[in-house]
């Protein structure tokens, strides 16, 4: 195959200098159609660099753009060529056409050599101060192609000073090419430097640029701090405008900027977000998930008193069927900051119909750690938020069942009925557990809250049964903990089963485990009064059972 394209590569640079081929408009369009095309596979184009060389010269400008992007693809390892090509690129730098004169700027600063740089500094230098819009566009970004070859000659040419007072100019492109060149050239020290009388100038037209040039004057402002609190209103009664834009985009930088402005008063992100509401509901109900994620990101990061301005419009951050996994924990957690007596049940609801979501266990997990948030935040909804917790244990999905474990050893409930509720349905349901993390948090429940249930006690007799099998080092670390638990409440019974796991912990082939198991035996043979002190918080007894 690769001897193929060598021979076609060949034969076009031998057509390329025919002279009846290339008068032909037609032959002369397709030859160069197949050039480019072997160009962007990646194909060495060597052969066909003379033809380029000389086809710079033409007088149509699509010729020359063609010949001018092969050349530059393949100019680190031919210098000779890029030689050859210098006049004729000097020369169209100077033409009378500001087409002609930004291309050939284009190209000469993307010749990959040293030995050009003294010339593109000059076209630049030139292009800088040119009339035509279309040129010093093209100077601009050309500044930026030349620091990458030569730091130097542009801190030595005066050519970030010119960028600096271009940034007034009045072509909004040239502008907003200056702020991104200037932010690139500048980047080891920090980016572009935005001072009052900029970012003054930047805000007084920013209201006459395109949607796009905002958005990038916007995230440029960012980096800008008024100096008084006067500085700091008249720029948000600048940027208040942009909340109503019909760009969504313009609509999310411009709340970003007032966040990071407004960092240190949430009492003004209030009066932002109730500004910018009416906008921010409207666009989360277009459908587009990647914008819905930016809007919730930036109210997630706010105050509390600015989340609640949304809380009247709750059913706009609830799940659809359509939303990405990633989208719908995004709302899913932003959810429990906006209820209130009035939408609780409702938000309850929309979080439990994900809670036993079967089709993402991330998403199930968020969904119940947003009803346990809840089940401690709301008093109100404390009963409700209980009852549902106690309902997730009839699924039969292990994902499921796992989550609610891995939730509830983070929930401080003080519900004796509660957990008895739990001990008995989770003890009977214990063999769907089938994941490390899950195991782990009922192992840490059952020895925090099962001490008093004969079912708790067997089933950590059956994971006592398989501990030399375990491969997980934190169930087997949980396990050893819940049965010095259980053996504080009830040494008699539960020596044998301690003893055992003792035994095996001790030649363990894992350092963490033994150290632990070594741990406890030392705060056992202390005294069962020091090691229930450490164990339990509270120093509590309870009540004895026989497991015979």
């Amino acid at each position: 195959m690769a001897k193929v394209v060598r021979r076609n590569v060949a034969l076009l640079a031998k057509q390329l200098h025919d002279p009846e081929i290339m008068g032909d408009y037609f032959q002369q369009r397709g030859l160069l159609a197949k050039v480019l095309s072997f160009a962007s596979q990646g194909e060495d184009m060597s052969l066909v660099l003379p033809s380029m060389v000389k086809l710079l010269a033409h007088p149509d400008l699509c010729v020359k753009k063609v010949a001018g992007e092969v050349l530059t693809q393949h100019s680190a390892g031919n210098a000779e060529m890029v030689l050859l090509a210098i006049n004729t690129l000097v020369q169209d730098a100077a033409d009378s056409n500001p087409m002609v004169r930004g291309l050939a700027l284009r190209t000469l600063s993307a010749l990959q050599q040293e030995s050009v740089t003294e010339h593109v500094e000059r076209a630049v230098s030139a292009g800088l101060s040119d009339s035509s819009a279309y040129v010093r566009r093209a100077a601009v970004l050309a500044c930026v192609r030349l620091c990458c070859t030569s730091p130097s000659s542009v801190q030595d040419s005066g050519f970030i000073d010119r960028l600096y007072g271009m940034i007034r100019d009045t072509d909004p492109v040239v502008v907003v090419n200056c702020l991104s060149a200037l932010e690139e050239i500048l980047s080891e020290e920090g980016g572009i430097v935005i001072n009052k009388n900029m970012s003054h100038y930047l805000l007084s037209k920013l209201h006459s640029y395109p949607t796009w040039v905002q958005i990038q004057v916007l995230d440029i402002l960012k980096k800008y701090h008024p100096g008084n609190e006067d500085e700091l209103f008249d720029i948000l009664n600048v940027v208040d405008g942009c909340l109503e834009n019909n760009s969504p985009t313009v609509v999310t930088t411009a709340i970003q900027l007032f966040m990071g402005l407004l960092e240190n008063l949430p009492h003004l992100q209030t009066e932002i977000f109730k500004r910018a509401k009416p906008t921010v509901i409207s666009h989360l109900g277009s459908g587009n998930a990647e914008l819905s994620c930016a809007l919730i990101d930036i109210v997630s990061r706010a105050s509390g008193e600015a989340v609640s301005q949304f809380s009247d419009s709750c059913q706009s951050f609830f799940c659809r069927n359509k939303d990405p996994y990633y989208l719908k924990s995004k709302k899913i957690a932003l959810l429990p900051r906006l209820v209130t007596e009035d939408n609780g049940d409702a938000i309850l609801e929309e979080l439990s119909l994900y809670c036993v979501d079967h089709s993402s266990p991330v998403v199930s997990l968020q969904a119940i750690r947003a009803v346990g948030l809840l089940q401690q935040k709301q008093e109100s909804l404390a009963d409700a938020c209980k009852e549902k917790l106690n309902g997730f244990y009839h699924s039969t999905s292990p994902h499921i069942l796992s989550n609610i474990l891995q939730v509830l050893q983070d929930l401080d409930i003080q519900d004796d009925s509660f957990w008895e509720s739990f001990t008995t349905r989770v003890c009977s349901n214990h063999h769907m557990v089938s994941d490390s993390s899950g195991k782990s948090a009922l192992l840490y429940l059952l020895g925090k809250h099962g001490h008093n249930s004969m079912d708790a006690y067997m089933v950590l007799e059956e994971y006592a049964d398989d501990f030399s099998e375990q491969k997980d080092q934190g169930v087997k670390i949980q396990l050893l903990t819940a049965a010095c638990k259980m053996f504080v409440k009830h040494p008699a019974e539960c020596q044998n089963l301690l003893g055992g796991l003792f035994e095996t912990a001790m030649d363990d082939t894992d350092l963490e485990v033994r150290s632990r198991s070594q741990f406890l035996y030392s705060l056992l043979a202390s005294g069962i009064g020091v090691a229930r002190s450490v164990l339990f918080s509270d120093g509590g007894g309870g009540d004895r059972f026989s497991v015979i």
